[in-house]
């Protein structure tokens, strides 16, 4: 008997908190009316500060919505804080997002997305939101018109081969470089610099493909597309162990000359993997522009004659890499430095006196500070946003802008040692 008196009272308190808990009509108004007719805080945040005007480029504008209460300390005092509200309990209607040009007025955008008008000529715009007559502060947007030259913006595919120095004796049975490795690379480095995995609001496909390199400088048809296995001798190991012994590095850039492992840098984009755990200097950008064309800012270009010999080390025309960077770090940044594009980031806590890429749609950040995380500050602006940047330390690296594709073009088109994109015969065609 007790038993079922135990249970009907159980279910007794169950109905009680069902009903107390239903959320009716009444109850889910009133609520939205107690919250909503008292918004002290209206804010968008944008994922970028500026929008290239392509007719694609996507800008989007993150509502934030906040209330001021007093709050009592645990001695007594009470603090001003605020908290946020939850968008999804607005009505529809109750939001609506605009943009403004300089002296005109607002037109409203219909969505959080912001598409830039392809034919216009302003070169900034303002962007706000509305809620419940309540709006926010306007953040002004750079606008970047879409023009460059056609007749440098053309499809370009670059042959790669990757050359592994591989040896028994100086490397662990990990360090192998298979198929897979090469492929996902290719993918990697295509999806960032084709547009493919990302709509930034200043992103820019390049029109350039990257594919691996089907036949040797022979003619001979490769085992395993984009890549050269090399095997290190016992000599060359026992060289490595008494340089390092003595304080010294293997010089890696020496020994790739001396063995002929540079393939044809006309036809090829030539990277070395090397195994090798001392330091390496991996200063590979382009050093020579054809005379007559102009240099690029921020790289030491000598003028050269259409022909003349180049070759003085092999990070004049390719990249060298440790096995372990080849794994983990970005293709795309690794290719990025080879057509010319600096770092974004600067060490040090003191902020350069210049855009250290000088590329104006791009951030600048300290790698001290946020060199460990994806979300960074750009020390001019103060403007927080999640890195996407192909250039960026610690990133999703998906994404050329718009400005370091004109460096790319620039270079591809007027550096001898970065033109192998003009030949077929890596590609047997």
């Amino acid at each position: 008997m007790k038993k079922i008196n135990y249970i009907l009272f159980f279910l007794l308190i169950a109905t009680t908190m069902f009903t107390a808990c239903d959320k009716s009509e009444n109850f889910e108004y009133s609520f939205q009316k107690a919250v909503f007719d008292d918004i002290d805080s209206v804010a968008i945040k944008v994922n970028h500060t500026t929008l290239l005007l392509d007719g694609k480029s996507e800008l989007d504008l993150d509502l934030s919505l906040h209330q001021f209460y007093d709050y009592v300390d645990f001695k007594g005092d009470t603090i001003k804080r605020s908290r946020i509200l939850i968008e999804s309990r607005l009505e529809k209607g109750d939001i609506k997002y605009f943009y403004q040009y300089e002296g005109k007025e607002p037109v409203e955008i219909g969505s959080r997305t912001f598409i830039g008008d392809k034919g216009t000529d302003e070169s900034k715009a303002y962007v706000f939101a509305d809620v419940l007559g309540k709006q926010s502060i306007k953040t002004e947007i750079k606008l970047k018109k879409f023009a460059i030259d056609n007749n440098l913006y053309s499809e370009k595919t670059i042959p790669v081969i990757f050359h592994a120095l591989e040896s028994s004796e100086l490397n662990n049975t990990d360090f192998r470089i298979g198929q897979e490795h090469v492929m996902a690379k290719f993918t990697e480095i295509n999806n960032a610099y084709q547009r493919l995995v990302n709509q930034s609001p200043n992103g820019f496909d390049t029109k350039l493909k990257f594919v691996p390199a089907q036949f040797g400088p022979d003619g001979s048809k490769l085992k395993i597309p984009g890549l050269n296995i090399i095997q290190l001798s016992e000599e060359t190991v026992e060289e490595e162990y008494d340089e390092m012994t003595d304080g010294k590095d293997f010089d890696f850039n020496d020994y790739i000359k001396k063995k002929n492992l540079v393939w044809d840098y006309t036809q090829y984009f030539n990277i070395w993997v090397i195994s090798s755990k001392g330091e390496l200097d991996l200063d590979f950008l382009p050093k020579h522009v054809l005379t007559g064309k102009n240099t690029l800012p921020g790289l030491d270009m000598v003028e050269v004659n259409e022909g003349d010999p180049i070759l003085s080390l092999a990070l004049d025309v390719g990249a060298v890499v440790f096995y372990n960077e080849f794994v983990q770090l970005p293709f795309g940044k690794l290719a990025g430095t080879w057509l010319g594009l600096l770092d974004t980031g600067y060490e040090g806590r003191v902020p350069p006196a210049i855009d250290t890429d000088y590329c104006d749609d791009t951030f600048v950040y300290s790698i001290d500070i946020q060199g460990t995380s994806i979300a960074k500050k750009d020390v001019f602006t103060d403007f927080r946003y999640q890195s996407t940047n192909i250039m960026d330390k610690k990133s999703m690296n998906t994404v050329v802008t718009f400005e370091q594709g004109k460096r790319i073009l620039h270079v591809l088109n007027n550096c001898p040692t970065r033109m192998c994109w003009k030949s077929s015969h890596a590609l047997g065609k």
